[in-house]
């Protein structure tokens, strides 16, 4: 019994080790690649509401993001979502 413990806890081990190595050299292949700095890559601009009623006044900084494929939908959640 002892030895079959010992053996699955070695297998634990190792197949923990294989997934931190494989979470690192994917992280490392993430990283690399296109040499484009990513201040050129995409934008971000402040879009400002003011608004003002009798008991109630908005003053937001809505973020307007732009420069890469899911910008818009992100752009259409923030708006959605601020009403």
């Amino acid at each position: 019994m002892q030895k079959q413990l010992q053996y699955l806890q070695k297998r634990h081990f190792m197949r923990l080790g294989f997934l931190l190595i494989l979470l690192s050299l994917l992280t490392l292949a993430g990283c690399g690649g296109n040499d484009t700095p990513v201040s050129s890559s995409f934008a971000i601009e402040n879009q400002r509401i003011q608004e003002s009623a009798a008991c109630l006044e908005i003053d937001l900084n809505v973020p307007i993001l732009s420069g890469f494929d899911s910008a818009e939908a992100i752009n259409k959640e923030i708006r959605d979502r601020i009403g």
